[in-house]
């Protein structure tokens, strides 16, 4: 069966999709059914580490471009679309400080920290998907990445539903 649609991406679209995958990211890590992971069961390791991140790094992707498309600008079609920081730097300088303000916190240096984040895990959607081919590997950082991805989540949310009353000037 063939689908014939033409989809053409909005902020709100992108935004549910980025839930999608951050329930699915929660689910790989153990996430029962009262919202508590469990990393081991019955005396076995229930987490799905490689699949949590790929679906968190992808949450968080799908979280920025939602942003950089009510910003009225476009993201990169091209590998580069997954790149978490080259996403972050499309935002306006205000976007970009409530996004580490909430991620991260007010205090100085927050900025530092979550452009640190980025630029350590950029690149896990591409990466971790094809970890096992990479020598020399180190591993990752599943809770991390869901974290931020849950948070950037939360953030997302409230700057898309009051974007007409925040103040956006550089």
């Amino acid at each position: 069966m063939e689908f014939n649609f033409k989809v053409t991406p909005n902020a709100e679209a992108l935004f549910n999709n980025g839930g999608e995958f951050q329930r699915a990211a929660a689910r790989c890590l153990g996430m029962n059914e009262h919202g508590a992971i469990e990393i081991a069961k019955d005396g076995l390791f229930i987490s799905l580490p490689a699949p949590a991140v790929v679906n968190a790094a992808f949450a968080c992707e799908m979280y920025l471009k939602a942003l950089i498309l009510k910003s009225g600008k476009r993201y990169p079609t091209n590998r580069d679309g997954h790149n978490l920081k080259k996403l972050y730097d499309l935002l306006s300088k205000p976007i970009q400080r409530e996004l580490y303000y909430f991620c991260v916190s007010k205090e100085d240096g927050a900025e530092t920290i979550f452009i640190n984040f980025l630029g350590s895990h950029s690149q896990d959607f591409v990466d971790t998907r094809y970890y096992v081919t990479k020598e020399g590997w180190q591993g990752m950082s599943p809770i991390a990445v869901y974290t931020y991805a849950f948070n950037l989540g939360n953030i997302t949310k409230y700057l898309l539903s009051n974007w007409e009353n925040i103040q956006w000037q550089d």
